[in-house]
């Protein structure tokens, strides 16, 4: 984890309630070696979650519900973890700190069915006014200094982003293992009190948390192809994700009215293909296989797409939104034009490659017919969609899903897309990601200019789609897409 200056910011999650009964000690890495020496009161924590809640599950209430909003979502979440860190009043000097693996924790419910985890142990600390922060599921061994909101979780090939944030198989079902964190406010701890009387509610430390990763569900209607394209089929649709932040602030860093992610003055310019990749995960761009499901909903049950695992990424937000800086959804679809929309009259290769004339947009079957005057057109550029693939961006939380100006994602945020329909085809190569190990490069030929520019803003091209956007907290955004 990267150490910055600055100050504490946190915006509201789900509320976990700490308990100072502790003694802050770690065996890993001492803080102050007199505590046990110095300590005069008891200290513990418990931490609050919702009824029903699974080994540390966590229903989470952040607000971000500007675009595309579709109400809350507990979910599951697993807990093996949490790091315990007591500050300073001014923030600047860590005191204690502590991390309590699956073994030491201790699962109960109170009288109102409310899953309280606590330590099995009491410690002791000593008196002041004192910051608590926590941490759940950090891939990170204990921090030597006292953490801020700025400090960085990073993607690394050392802890990529599963070890932020992963499905995984738990008692015969999927649960999601995420890292989460909060702060609270400068608390008086007092002096001499006893262990059962923090058990009564003395000595206590509220905090809020929030999931670091957000995640992306993408579905499509069930008669997308009905809804689409009459010149031909679409199939195989597959999604991946992109332009996630490659780093996360420990905390949210908000700044007046600006709630400011990791690299969020980046512009892209002319050093976009090498830049960006400093800035931005394009890994899962690799993935060309995970199909988009049929979306579940039904009358009875209109978010039954929140069943769907979907994909985790880091929050980015800007001043000024590109195609270059903004995370979005590439949609890939195998695209088969009907024999009477292929203009030469020709027949496809075997692996379905056609090819589309940048003047008259008409389809061929190869690049001599779009070129002959006698078939095409004479010396036009032509796109290649190699083996019949087309592609399609899509923002994650758009202002407006037809005009987009902005479309900020932000973390313990649900996004889901569900695709209504192809209003056309879209571009046969992808130039939103680094010029290394491009799944789908820009092929040899005439190829006429992409509409999609890294430096061009969110609105400045059709977007080929008709989606549908939700949001949920786990807010859920849901949106509707016709590419």
């Amino acid at each position: 984890m990267k150490k910055k200056n600055s100050f504490f910011a946190l915006m509201p999650f789900f509320l976990l309630t700490l308990f100072v009964t502790t003694a802050c000690t770690n065996d890993e890495q001492p803080i102050n070696e007199d505590v046990h020496s110095t300590a005069t009161t008891s200290v513990g924590f418990a931490i609050k979650m919702p009824k029903g809640a699974m080994m540390g599950t966590a229903s989470t209430r952040y607000d971000s519900s500007d675009f595309n909003y579709d109400g809350n979502y507990e979910g599951i979440d697993i807990t093996t973890r949490v790091d315990l860190y007591l500050v300073s009043a001014d923030g600047q000097s860590l005191l204690e700190s502590r991390r309590f693996d699956y073994s030491e924790l201790t699962w109960l419910y109170d009288e109102n069915g409310m899953q309280i985890i606590q330590p099995k142990e009491p410690m002791l600390s000593t008196a002041g006014d004192k910051i608590a922060i926590v941490t759940i599921n950090s891939p990170y061994p204990l921090m030597t200094y006292a953490p801020t909101a700025v400090d960085l979780v990073s993607v690394t090939t050392e802890f990529p982003l599963s070890t932020i944030g992963e499905f995984v198989d738990y008692e015969g079902q999927r649960v999601l293992k995420v890292m989460m964190s909060g702060m609270s406010e400068v608390t008086t701890i007092a002096d001499g009190v006893s262990s059962d009387e923090v058990k009564a509610g003395a000595n206590r430390i509220s905090l809020t948390v929030d999931r670091l990763p957000s995640r992306v569900i993408v579905t499509q209607s069930p008669d997308l192809n009905t809804n689409s394209s009459e010149v031909g089929t679409f199939s195989d649709v597959t999604y991946s994700i992109a332009q996630g932040g490659k780093s996360i602030y420990l905390l949210p860093n908000v700044e007046g009215d600006l709630y400011k992610t990791y690299a969020y003055d980046y512009v892209a310019a002319d050093d976009y293909l090498r830049t960006s990749a400093t800035h931005y995960c394009y890994e899962d761009l690799q993935d060309t296989t995970t199909l988009v499901p049929v979306n579940p909903a039904t009358t009875s049950d209109p978010q039954a797409y929140l069943n769907v695992e979907g994909k985790l990424l880091l929050e980015n937000t800007h001043a000024n939104y590109q195609k270059g800086n903004t995370a979005y959804v590439l949609i890939r679809a195998k695209f088969t034009p009907h024999a009477e929309a292929i203009k030469d009259g020709g027949t496809l290769a075997a692996d379905g490659t056609f090819y589309v004339g940048g003047t008259d947009g008409n389809i061929y079957s190869s690049l001599q017919a779009a070129m002959d005057p006698a078939t095409g057109v004479s010396g036009q550029d032509v796109s290649t969609y190699v083996g019949g693939k087309t592609l399609y961006h899509v923002w994650l939380n758009p202002d407006n899903i037809e005009n987009p100006t902005v479309s900020p994602v932000i973390r313990n945020n649900i996004y889901h897309i569900n695709i209504n329909s192809f209003k056309q085809l879209g571009t046969n190569w992808n130039p939103l990601t680094p010029d290394v190990n491009n799944p789908d490069p820009e092929p040899d030929g005439p190829e006429p200019n992409n509409p999609i520019d890294p430096e061009d803003p969110l609105s400045s091209v059709d977007t080929y789609i008709s989606v549908d956007i939700e949001v949920n907290n786990w807010t859920v955004h849901s949106y509707g897409v016709d590419l």
